[in-house]
């Protein structure tokens, strides 16, 4: 029976003899002796911290631009974003795909293949990143008039859009150049540059803004955050290849080439379809209704979008270590963290969409005025779907990071297949809930089903398991709900200061709850607890 051995910052888990292998190659290489829990700790913050400049750009400045922008030029704005929304799947998944093979082949310690993986996947990202701008320019004549815009807005809404497909062009390279560095778990310096591109780009739109530049304020602000993005990353990732793996050649290898091309045309599928599929609905509302009802729906589901960022973002910071854990082939440990992070998503899903469905039109009201608000069935049916989006991301992550590209995809193809006709449809019978509805119906018959489906193959879950965890899920969920009718009757909302107190305080008390109710939860926190109090101890015995 062989013996293992774990590092004290507990990365690898080997045989004494490969660990002391791994060691002597890490001495005369340099290679650094990653953390998998500061990385990912590492990528959450800085995740969270570029989500609070996004609140600032999404909701903080959104009263700006309904000041300084015409209202109807702004929703001719907002439907452009769709289509280019669709200009970010030029990278043809190539960025997703690369992360994964990165982070598998460093955890196995396969410095040949990392290299050529490296320097294939980089070629072909960075190519196809410059498609968006001569997709841009081939679309640019006929921009303002498919969302009837006339006159000196024609040429503004025109000008931001090109700009907008330059600044999708530099995302694209920014998500394949840091996406690397975050999967050879240098998950710190990506982040800071993101949060830097983000700040210059508040504070330029702001300052535009101001001194009259209008609708094309926005786009200049999103190529401010490009370019810084795209020169930190390059600059850091250059010179960490060159100092701390010296031994990794980069090379463009035609075996890597055919197999990044046949996992990245299903992960292209994929995100096509969660574009058409979730990034089409002002597009549908400006053609078959008015774009001013892209305003309405947006300001409406606002909320929803950033609450789901928040674990969406937590959950995406499992993704390279996990694919990392995966390369070393520990199930068991695996299989662990993708239980907790599900307990935790969920709990989390179920207390912010509860925040959401309880306050958000004291929210709206207060924050852009009531004639923009959706009405309380059209919250009711975002609720239902902001939970389903939380947990189909938790399952794609997971999915992913085993290397089922090709089964996450198809649950995506397949939503895109039912979501954009029932799109249509409903928005013609029930207007924006319609859309909101077939979005509803999408997800639970496909991305929801057919993932969920594979896991329990993979991780051979009981039924009993399963029957658990729902019934842990309803009584949280019911828990959110009593909470939220108690607060809502006796709570007297006449500030936005309010809505944020007590919403907070909302959160706080279902999340508690909750994990009062779970048993399990409740002995993992004793243990994490109990964990870093004796590390804690070692610590000051030292």
């Amino acid at each position: 029976m062989e013996k293992y051995h774990k590092d004290k910052k507990g990365c690898f888990k080997v045989t004494i003899a490969q660990w002391e292998q791994m060691k002597t190659e890490s001495t005369k290489y340099n290679v650094p002796i990653c953390s998998r829990r500061k990385g990912t700790i590492a990528l959450m913050f800085s995740g969270y911290a570029s989500l609070v400049l996004t609140m600032v750009k999404g909701i903080v400045l959104i009263p700006l631009y309904l000041h300084y922008i015409d209202t109807r030029l702004y929703g001719a704005w907002l439907a452009t974003g769709s289509i280019v929304a669709y200009f970010g799947l030029c990278d043809f998944g190539i960025s997703n795909v690369l992360v994964q093979r990165v982070a598998s082949n460093y955890g196995k310690q396969d410095f040949r293949r990392l290299g050529s993986t490296l320097g294939t996947g980089l070629m072909i990202g960075i190519v196809a990143s410059c498609l968006p701008v001569f997709l841009g320019l081939i679309l640019l004549p006929w921009i303002a008039e498919a969302f009837h815009i006339t006159g000196v807005e024609a040429s503004q809404l025109k000008l931001s859009f090109l700009m907008a497909a330059v600044g999708t062009s530099l995302m694209l390279m920014v998500y394949n150049v840091g996406g690397v560095l975050i999967a050879l778990q240098r998950q710190i310096v990506p982040g800071m540059f993101l949060v830097i591109g983000d700040i210059l780009s508040v504070v330029v739109t702001l300052v535009l803004l101001v001194l009259g530049y209008g609708l094309v304020a926005i786009p200049i602000g999103a190529l401010v955050w490009g370019i810084s993005a795209v020169l930190g990353n390059g600059i850091y990732l250059w010179w960490f290849l060159k100092t701390k793996l010296p031994q990794v050649s980069i090379r463009f290898k035609k075996n890597d080439a055919r197999d990044l091309s046949f996992q990245s045309v299903w992960q292209f599928g994929a995100q096509a379809a969660v574009t058409l599929a979730r990034r089409s609905d002002n597009l549908i509302i400006a053609a078959l209704i008015d774009p001013s009802f892209c305003v309405i729906l947006t300001v409406t589901k606002k909320a929803v979008e950033i609450l789901t960022l928040i674990v969406r973002y937590f959950v995406r910071a499992f993704l390279p270590s996990l694919a990392h854990l995966h390369g070393e082939g520990d199930k068991k440990k695996f299989k662990k963290i993708s239980v907790i992070t599900f307990k935790i998503t969920m709990l989390a899903g179920i207390c912010l969409m509860g925040g959401y469905l309880f306050f958000n039109k004291s929210f709206v009201n207060l924050w852009v005025g009531k004639e923009f608000f959706g009405g309380g069935a059209l919250t009711k049916l975002l609720y239902v779907y902001g939970f389903f989006v939380i947990i189909g991301t938790n399952f794609y992550v997971i999915l992913f990071a085993k290397g089922e590209m090709v089964t996450a995809a198809r649950a995506y193809i397949a939503e895109a297949l039912i979501c954009v006709p029932l799109s249509i449809c409903f928005a013609m019978i029930w207007g924006i809930k319609g859309i909101v509805v077939a979005g509803i119906l999408a997800i639970i018959s496909t991305s929801f089903w057919i993932q969920a489906e594979k896991i329990i193959r993979i991780f051979n879950i009981s039924k009993r398991d399963i029957l658990s965890a729902a019934s842990g899920i309803g009584m949280q969920g019911l828990i959110s709900l009593i909470v939220g009718v108690i607060f809502i009757t006796r709570w007297k909302r006449e500030g936005i200061v309010d809505i944020l107190v007590f919403g907070c305080l909302y959160v706080g008390t279902v999340f508690f709850m909750g994990i009062f109710f779970d048993r399990k939860s409740r002995v993992y926190i004793f243990q994490m607890q109990k964990k870093l109090f004796s590390k804690y101890l070692i610590k000051q015995k030292k």
